[in-house]
């Protein structure tokens, strides 16, 4: 319960995806072994939707260092300034 909600907060995000990850697989493992070759009643995979969340997670905590790299930290460092030069201007502009 705590790393979805750390994931969905954007705080720990790649131990939280592992951790979820972890939790999928021993899911699959215990609950669903004997549905992993098998179909379900529409023709598709039977842990379809297990193995939906095992590879998001992992996916996302593969690629969450990717995901910032050094051009979105410029592009914050940049917008950052530029919103409070904003903010501070239309406060002034407001008390005249």
């Amino acid at each position: 319960m705590v790393a979805p909600a750390l994931l969905l907060a954007g705080l720990l995000v790649t131990p939280a995806a592992l951790a979820i990850a972890f939790n999928r697989l021993v899911a699959i493992l215990l609950a669903h072994s004997s549905q992993i070759f098998s179909l379900g009643k529409t023709g598709g995979w039977a842990i379809e939707w297990q193995m939906f969340f095992l590879v998001t997670a992992l996916v996302v905590a593969v690629t969450h260092q990717a995901s910032r790299s050094k051009l979105v930290v410029q592009a914050d460092n940049a917008f950052i300034p530029w919103l409070t030069a904003r903010l501070v201007s239309s406060r002034a502009a407001i008390k005249i």
